[in-house]
Order: C-alpha cells, then structure tokens, then sequence
C-alpha cells in the first residue's frame, strides 16, 4: 500500500522536522524542503504530493511566492496546500486568496489538530495521477 506524501515546507529546521516525524510516525511519507523554491522542484519530482504543508515566511521563495507560482504550474495546482504559519488573519486571508487549500495559525494548534486537518486534506484529495 502506498502511504499518502506530504512535503512540509519550513525554513525553521528543528520544527520541520518535527512535523516529519510526527507525520511519519502517523503512516504518511513525508519530506522536507526548507523554502519554496525546493518545493517546487520536489513537488514537481517523481513520486506523488498529496498535500503540501507550508509556511508563508521564509527566505528566499516565502509561501506567497511559492503559491502564486503554483497557480501556473499545472503539475502542482491540484495539489492540495495546508498553510500552517504564524501568521495574521490578514496573512492568512491573502494565502487563501492565492490559492492555499486551507490556512491554519500554528499558535494555539497542537500536533492533534494539526495531523486532523492534514487527514481530513489528504481522504479528501482527489485521484490524480502523476
């Protein structure tokens, strides 16, 4: 059985690979790139994303970057986004505005609901084949 893909993307290295464990440790395959740059091209790589957990502030590519760029790439647009940042409602509002499947303020959400949304994402996901 294949297990569902989610690529974190995080410049803060110690809570990205936090997230990684914790996802693994819930039956999921998971990767991590550290700006959004290195999403796209692992996003775009060979093996599926089937969600893409992201963070809006980061060096070089920032989430922002990172989503608008996937609107004109057809081989990510469908891939399900979960921005899970610090940001404001107002930061938040503008992710969902470019395309963010859902956003999530990482104040205040455990790892609980953290991996509920990432299931609730990935069931609802539709079939794409890659």
């Amino acid at each position: 059985m294949i297990r569902p893909c989610v690529l974190v993307v995080n410049d803060d290295v110690h809570l990205a690979e936090s997230v990684r464990r914790l996802l693994i440790a819930e039956g999921y395959d998971a990767h991590v790139t550290h700006d959004g740059f290195a999403a796209i091209q692992a996003a775009a790589g060979e093996r599926q994303t089937d969600l893409i957990l992201l963070d809006l502030f980061m060096p070089g590519l920032d989430g922002w970057g990172f989503l608008e760029r996937r609107a004109l790439n057809p081989t990510l647009r469908d891939t399900p986004v979960l921005v899970w940042s610090v940001g404001s409602p107002e930061d938040l509002e503008r992710a969902r505005q470019l395309g963010a499947t859902e956003c999530m303020s990482r104040v205040g959400c455990g790892p609980d609901g953290l991996l509920a949304r990432v299931a609730q994402l990935v069931n609802e996901a539709p079939e794409r084949a890659h």
